[in-house]
C-alpha cells in the first residue's frame, strides 16, 4: 500500500492531532513595558501560542511574539510559560513623548509537550476539561486540520560547515512547523518554554534563529545553546 500523503486530506486520523490543554482570554491596558503573570494550574508546562490585538474584535490581530515593528520592539505581546505560570510581556505603543496607554486583548492556547522533559507529559495526570470552550475547538472538515508528524524535542547533529544544528524531516517539501525553545530544567526542576517566531522559509536570514527547507530544520543558536521542542506537520508551508 502506498504511503499516505497528508497534504491530500483536510483531516486524516492516520496522523496525530493537536491536544489543547490550556485556553485563556485576557485583556488589560498598560502604559509601560509590563510582564503579566497568569497561574495556569496545570501539572505540566503548556506550549503556549495564540494571537493578540488592540481591540476586542481582534481586527488586525498578530501572533504572540509578533510586534508592530520588530526593529524598534514597540507595540508587541510575547508569551512564555513554566511549571506554574503563563507570562505575557506587553510593550505598549510609542510616540515622541514615550510609551502611550495601550489596550491589549490576548487569546492564548497551550499544547501538551510532546517530550517527557523531566516528567512533563500528561500520562495519568488530570487536567481541567476544555469542553466549555467547544466553540473554539469544534471540528469542521470544510477546513484543513494540521496533520501532526512529530511532536517533541529535536535530536540534532552539528554541521561545522555553516555552524548549524540540523534535524532531518525528509518530507521532500517545506512543511509547516511550530517551535519552542528552552534552556532545560533549573535547580528547582522548573522548566520554561518560549515560543519561537524567528524562523524563515528563505535563505536570506538563515544565520540566526531557525530555517526550514525540504529536507531539514536548521537551528542557528548563537552563543547560548538551547533545546528545541517542535510540532512538525505534514501540511505544506
Amino acid at each position: 500500500m502506498a504511503k499516505v500523503d497528508p497534504r491530500d486530506f483536510l483531516l486524516n486520523t492516520d496522523f496525530g492531532m493537536d491536544k489543547i490543554i490550556y485556553y485563556k482570554d485576557y485583556n488589560t491596558s498598560v502604559s509601560d513595558i509590563t510582564t503579566i503573570t497568569i497561574p495556569h494550574g496545570l501539572p505540566t508546562v503548556p506550549l503556549v501560542f495564540g494571537v493578540w490585538a488592540t481591540n476586542p474584535d481582534f481586527v488586525g490581530s498578530r501572533n504572540l511574539d509578533e510586534g508592530k515593528d520588530p526593529w524598534n520592539r514597540v507595540l508587541e505581546c510575547s508569551a512564555y510559560a513554566d511549571m506554574q505560570n503563563v507570562y505575557l510581556r506587553l510593550t505598549p505603543d510609542y510616540n515622541a513623548q514615550g510609551y502611550v496607554q495601550t489596550d491589549f486583548y490576548v487569546r492564548i492556547f497551550g499544547f501538551e509537550p510532546g517530550s517527557n522533559w523531566d516528567g512533563l507529559v500528561l500520562k495519568g495526570k488530570k487536567i481541567a476539561p476544555t469542553s466549555k470552550y467547544a466553540k473554539e475547538f469544534i471540528i469542521n472538515t470544510d477546513y484543513n486540520y494540521l496533520k501532526l508528524v512529530k511532536a517533541g524535542e529535536i535530536t540534532t547533529t552539528y554541521d561545522p560547515a555553516d555552524q548549524s544544528w540540523r534535524f532531518p524531516h525528509n518530507l521532500g517539501y517545506v512543511p509547516q512547523v511550530l517551535l519552542w525553545w528552552s534552556f532545560g530544567a533549573d535547580e528547582d526542576n522548573n522548566i520554561e518554554f518560549n515560543i519561537e517566531q524567528g524562523f524563515s522559509y528563505t535563505e536570506d536570514n538563515n544565520k540566526s534563529g531557525y530555517f526550514i527547507d525540504d529536507k531539514n530544520v536548521y537551528m542557528y543558536m548563537g552563543i547560548l545553546p538551547h533545546s528545541t521542542e517542535i510540532r512538525l506537520y505534514g501540511d505544506e508551508a
